[in-house]
């Protein structure tokens, strides 16, 4: 039987959207599943009560400190209770910070810190996998910074199929 996934998205200026499909594509490739991948006001009746979902992974862009409410809001009212979960924030502000010395997997794990741990400590969900990745705040077209890196995006994504893939 085909694992049936399910990855729910909130993006402002397209970085989560990107690793979204990334991670999608990959889930697709490994576990040779099926992948739906919604924003949360897309998500039908179904879809909302994860009916025949195996596996969820849950992904918001954070700006100025804040999750996409959409996001946060399927978080705190969705029954996880039986389904893998990962959950993924695009945290480009916290990655693109020099001022603290601090690694990029330091920089990831304090941006897990200041926006996942928190979120997580007033829902039920249980994560098998956190996860911050990089992204681009853009003014006016043009990139006032940009650290989205597939490649780490591809990182994380093996780790959510390892994850998903074990019974």
């Amino acid at each position: 039987m085909t694992r049936r996934i399910l990855i729910v998205f909130g993006s402002r200026f397209g970085a989560t959207r990107n690793s979204a499909e990334v991670i999608a594509d990959l889930l697709r490739e490994v576990l040779d599943a099926d992948v739906i991948v919604r924003r949360p006001r897309a998500l039908s009746r179904s879809e909302r009560r994860l009916e025949g979902v195996d596996a969820v992974v849950v992904g918001s862009s954070i700006v100025m400190g804040r999750w996409v409410p959409g996001v946060r809001r399927f978080l705190e009212r969705t029954d996880f209770e039986g389904k893998r979960l990962a959950i993924f924030v695009s945290a480009a502000g916290v990655l693109n910070d020099r001022t603290e010395e601090l690694s990029i997997e330091g920089r990831r794990a304090l941006a897990v810190s200041r926006f996942v741990d928190p979120v997580l400590a007033a829902v039920e969900a249980k994560p098998v996998t956190v996860a911050a990745l990089g992204g681009w705040w853009r003014l006016f077209g043009h990139d006032v910074f940009n650290n989205w890196d597939e490649a780490m995006v591809q990182g994380w994504a093996h780790e959510v199929a390892r994850e998903f893939g074990s019974s």
